[in-house]
C-alpha cells in the first residue's frame, strides 16, 4: 500500500508494526470511543476504518457493533484489529475497566488498544509475552514545521519537474493510483475485487492468494485486469491475497468472523423459592387432610352412638 497519509509505528520490544491513517488519527479524536477496522498480515498491522461506540455504558455496544460490521460493504474486506478510548490521565496505561474491553472483546495476541488524550498525544498498547505494554506514540510534526519543509521543497519539486520534461517530454513519468484490492462475500463463494480504472493499459499482473496452508498464484492479462474481479472459492477459515500491478502491491485479507461474547450473568436462583412454595402447599394439604380424618372419626363415633340407643 502506499503511505502517503500515512503514519508508521514500532519499537525494538514486540515485533508488532502498525500502520495507520493520519486523518483517521484526527476523526477519532472527538468519537470517545470505538472499534479500530483494517488488516493484519504476518507482525503488520493496518488501521484503515473505525466505528463509534454510541453508548458508552453498556459493553455490549461492543457486540452489537462487531455483528453489524459483518454487513457493512465498507468493512466487509476489513476486520477487527483492536479499539480505542479517550482518556484526560495520560496515554501509557489503561484502567481496569479498559483492560475488561480490551481482553474481552479482541482478544487476539495482535489486537491493539489506541488511547487519546488532549491535544495530539496518543498511545498504543499491545501484548508482549503474555502482558500488555504501553508505549506513547511520537506526535505529528507542527503545522508550521510542515508548512517550512513544503515551502524548501517547492524549488526542488520544480526543478525535478522541469528536468523531467526536458529530458522525456514525451513520455511522461508514470503514476501509479491505488488499485483498491478487496475482498467481498460473507460466506465460502468470495469475491477478489479491485479498481479496473486504475490497472486500464496494464498489459499483466499477478495475485498470490494463500488460503490456509493452500498457497496458489495467478498471473493476469489486460483483458483479466480490466474485468476488475474474480472469484474465490474459501477452503479454510482465513484467506489472504496480495496483487501486483506494475510497481503497486496491495493486501487484503478475509476472515470467518469470531466475536468474543463474555459469558452471559448468571440468572437468579429460582429453584429455591419454588421448592418453598410446593412444601408450604404440602403442608397446607396434609392440614386438610388432618381435618378431615378427624370429622369422619367423629361421626363414626355419632354413628355408632345413635346404633347402639336404637337397640
Amino acid at each position: 500500500m502506499f503511505e502517503l497519509g500515512f503514519g508508521r509505528w514500532s519499537a525494538p520490544q514486540v515485533a508488532l508494526s502498525i500502520q495507520y491513517r493520519r486523518a483517521l488519527m484526527e476523526q477519532i479524536r472527538t468519537a470517545g470511543r470505538g472499534v479500530l477496522f483494517g488488516t493484519h498480515i504476518g507482525d503488520s498491522l493496518q488501521i484503515l476504518r473505525w466505528r463509534p461506540i454510541v453508548s458508552e455504558g453498556d459493553t455490549r455496544e461492543f457486540v452489537r457493533l462487531l455483528l453489524a460490521a459483518k454487513q457493512d460493504p465498507e468493512l466487509q474486506a476489513l476486520q477487527p484489529v483492536g479499539w480505542f478510548v479517550s482518556h484526560t490521565d495520560g496515554v501509557n496505561a489503561l484502567s481496569a475497566s479498559d483492560q475488561e474491553i480490551f481482553d474481552g472483546y479482541f482478544g487476539e495476541p495482535w489486537q491493539v488498544t489506541l488511547v487519546l488524550s488532549e491535544g495530539s498525544r496518543a498511545g498504543v498498547v499491545v501484548r508482549s509475552g503474555g502482558s500488555c505494554q504501553a508505549f506513547v506514540l511520537d506526535p505529528p510534526a507542527p503545522a508550521k514545521a510542515k508548512l517550512l519543509r513544503l515551502l524548501w521543497a517547492i524549488p526542488t519539486l520544480i526543478a525535478m519537474i522541469l528536468a523531467g520534461a526536458l529530458i522525456r517530454p514525451q513520455h511522461p513519468a508514470p503514476v501509479n493510483p491505488e488499485i483498491s484490492l478487496r475482498i467481498l462475500g460473507d460466506g465460502p463463494a468470495l469475491q477478489i475485487h479491485w479498481d479496473a480504472a486504475a490497472v486500464r493499459g496494464t498489459k499483466s499482473g499477478e495475485i498470490e492468494i494463500q488460503d490456509g496452508a493452500r498457497r496458489s498464484v495467478f498471473h493476469l492479462a489486460g483483458a483479466q485486469l480490466s474485468a476488475g474481479k474474480m472469484g474465490w472459492q474459501l477452503q479454510s477459515g482465513e484467506v489472504q491475497v496480495q496483487m501486483t500491478v506494475r510497481e503497486t502491491r496491495e493486501f487484503a485479507r478475509y476472515r470467518l468472523a469470531t466475536v468474543h461474547v463474555p459469558a452471559p450473568s448468571p440468572a437468579p436462583e429460582t429453584h429455591a423459592e419454588e421448592l418453598k412454595k410446593l412444601s408450604e402447599e404440602l403442608r397446607q394439604e396434609r392440614v386438610r387432610s388432618e381435618k378431615l380424618q378427624n370429622m369422619v372419626k367423629i361421626l363414626e363415633n355419632r354413628l355408632e352412638i345413635d346404633t347402639s340407643r336404637g337397640k
